[in-house]
C-alpha cells in the first residue's frame, strides 16, 4: 500500500472537488482523505505541495512515429524554400535523409536531385499525409512522377520507405517516445502504429515489450489493412500485458485541409472540387467487417461532408450496446451534423492544437467559413469529446492543447470565440476516460479508480494563462509506479 500525501488532488468530478491524500494498492485507489487512516501504508510518497490530476491521456497519436521524429531533420514548418533547402544540404551526409515538419513551399524532385541523386531524400509534409522525394526514391519504387510531390493516395507507396528500420532502431525510438510522453505527464494513449512498419507482428512485439519496461497504457488501433493479421494473431492472445488493449479499426475517410483533400460540403475556394473521400460504400464494407469482429471504428474525418457521411453510416450500422466508435479530428462541422451526433455512441478524438497550427491559414480555403474545431458545441450536446495531439504532427504536451482550447487566440485575434472552453473543460479533455471500458474506472481520483496521476508544480485550475504555459510536470505515475519525476 502507498500513501500519496502533501498534495492537492483534483478529482475532476467537478471544478472544485479535491482531496489532500490518497491511498493506493495493486494499481487502484482504495481510500481518500480521512479514510486513509483505515490502512497502514508500506510506503509514503510526498508530493511536496504539488497539484495532482487523474493521469493525462493522449487519445490519438502515433507512438513509433513520434519516436522516429526525434531522429529526423525537423525544418519546423519553415516558410522559406531557400532556407529549407539549405538545411537539407547542411544535414545531408550521403545517406538516406528523412525530413519532418515540411510545409509545402514548392520544393520538387529537381531541387532535391541537386543535393543527391544517389541516396533517398524524403520530406514528410506537416500533415503527415504527403511526401516530396527525389528521383532516386522514385526510381527505387519504379514510379514516374513529374514533380516528386506525392499527395495523399499517391504518397502511400512511400510510407514503407519512410517507416522501415531495424527492430533495434524502432525499439530505441519507441523508448524515447514513451520517456518523452512521461515527461509531458501522459499516462495513457490511443495509438495508430500497427500497419506502417516492418510488419504488424514485429510492431506489436516492440510496443508490447517497451510498454512493459516503461509503463504506459496504450490502446492500439488496428488499421483495416492489417485486420486479418489481428484476427489471426496468436501472439496477441498470449501477451498478458495489463497496459495494452485493442478495440477499434482505423480508417482514413478523407484527407487534410493543407493538401485540400479534406472532404467538404462546399467546394474549395477558387477550386472546382470538394476534396477526397474513400466513399460511403467502401467505408461501410470495412465497418461491417469491424462489427463482425466485435470492434469499433476509429475514422480519420476532417471535412464537414466526410463527418456527415460517417455519422450517417454509424446510424445505419450501429455498434452493440455498450460499444463506441471513434471519430478522429472532426475538424469541420455544422449544427445539423452536431445534432445528428447527439446521443450517439461516439467518441470524438479532437486536437485543440490544430486551432493554432491551422488558423488563420486555412480560412482562405472557404467562401463561407464553417464551424472549425467547435469544441464547446460538441461538449454542450453531450458528445464524448477527448483531447489528443496526433503526435508527431503536434507536440504531445497537453498544456498546449489546454491553453488554446481556453483562449482560441492567435496573434491577439480570437477565432469563433463562442467555442472557447472553460479551464476546467479544457483540462478535462485530457483527463476524461477516452476508452470507456466499463470494467476499468479511469478519469477521476476516487475509490476504485486507476492509480494513474499527473502532478504539476502549479495549480492548473487557478493559475493565469501565462503560468499555465510555464507549468511543469513534477511527477507522472502509472499503475502506482513513478515513471517520471522532475
Amino acid at each position: 500500500m502507498k500513501l500519496w500525501k502533501n498534495g492537492t488532488f483534483y478529482t475532476m468530478l467537478n471544478p472544485k472537488s479535491h482531496v489532500n491524500q490518497v491511498m493506493t494498492h495493486d494499481g487502484v485507489i482504495i481510500a481518500i482523505d480521512e479514510d486513509v487512516k483505515l490502512y497502514e501504508p508500506l510506503e509514503m510518497i510526498d508530493l511536496k505541495g504539488g497539484f495532482a490530476f487523474p493521469g493525462f491521456n493522449d487519445n490519438h497519436m502515433h507512438l513509433l512515429g513520434y519516436g522516429k521524429s526525434f531522429f529526423c531533420l525537423n525544418v519546423h514548418m519553415n516558410p522559406s524554400k531557400h532556407e529549407v533547402l539549405n538545411q537539407i544540404k547542411q544535414n545531408f551526409h550521403n545517406e538516406l535523409l528523412r525530413v519532418v515538419g515540411y510545409l509545402n513551399v514548392g520544393i520538387t524532385k529537381e531541387d532535391l536531385d541537386l543535393i543527391s541523386k544517389d541516396q533517398v531524400i524524403i520530406l514528410r509534409h506537416n500533415d503527415f499525409h504527403s511526401f516530396t522525394v527525389n528521383s532516386y526514391a522514385l526510381n527505387l519504387l519504379g514510379i514516374h512522377h513529374e514533380t516528386g510531390m506525392m499527395i495523399e493516395l499517391e504518397a502511400q507507396p512511400f510510407e514503407k520507405l519512410w517507416a522501415q528500420e531495424s527492430d533495434e532502431a524502432l525499439r530505441l525510438k519507441t523508448k524515447k517516445s514513451i520517456e518523452t510522453l512521461h515527461q509531458f505527464g501522459i499516462t495513457s494513449i490511443v495509438t495508430d502504429d500497427l500497419s506502417y512498419y516492418n510488419s504488424y507482428l514485429d510492431t506489436l512485439k516492440i510496443i508490447n515489450d517497451m510498454t512493459r519496461e516503461n509503463p504506459l497504457r496504450a490502446n492500439l488501433l488496428v488499421h483495416h489493412q492489417v485486420l486479418n493479421d489481428y484476427v489471426n494473431d496468436l501472439y496477441r492472445q498470449h501477451m498478458d500485458n495489463p497496459y495494452l488493449s485493442f478495440g477499434w479499426v482505423k480508417v482514413f475517410y478523407d484527407g487534410t485541409l493543407s493538401s485540400k483533400t479534406a472532404y467538404l460540403i462546399d467546394s474549395y475556394k477558387h477550386e472546382n472540387h470538394h476534396g477526397y473521400s474513400m466513399g460511403q460504400e467502401n467505408f461501410e464494407f470495412i465497418l461491417i467487417q469491424a462489427r463482425k469482429n466485435n470492434l469499433g471504428i476509429a475514422v480519420h474525418t476532417i471535412g464537414d461532408q466526410a463527418l456527415k457521411e460517417v455519422v450517417e453510416s454509424f446510424k445505419k450500422y450501429p455498434p452493440e450496446k455498450g460499444f463506441y466508435d471513434r471519430i478522429i479530428h472532426a475538424s469541420l462541422a455544422n449544427e445539423e451534423i452536431i445534432n445528428m451526433m447527439k446521443y450517439m455512441p461516439i467518441i470524438l478524438d479532437i486536437q485543440s492544437q490544430f486551432i493554432s497550427s491551422d488558423l488563420p491559414r486555412v480560412l482562405d480555403l472557404f467562401d463561407d467559413v464553417p464551424m472549425i474545431y467547435p469544441l464547446k458545441s460538441y461538449i454542450e450536446q453531450g458528445i464524448v469529446t477527448v483531447g489528443s495531439s496526433d503526435a508527431p504532427i503536434e507536440i504531445p504536451n497537453p498544456l498546449l492543447g489546454i491553453a488554446i482550447s481556453e483562449s482560441r487566440e492567435i496573434n491577439h485575434v480570437i477565432y469563433q470565440k463562442d467555442e472557447r472552453l472553460s479551464r476546467y473543460e479544457s483540462i478535462k479533455l485530457y483527463t476524461k476516460d477516452g476508452i470507456l471500458n466499463p470494467e476499468v474506472k479511469r478519469g477521476h481520483i476516487d475509490v476504485g479508480y486507476l492509480a494513474d496521476f499527473t502532478v504539476f508544480d502549479k495549480d492548473l485550475l487557478k493559475c493565469s494563462h501565462k503560468d499555465l504555459l510555464d507549468a511543469e510536470v513534477y511527477m507522472t505515475i502509472v499503475d502506482e509506479k513513478i515513471v517520471y519525476q522532475k
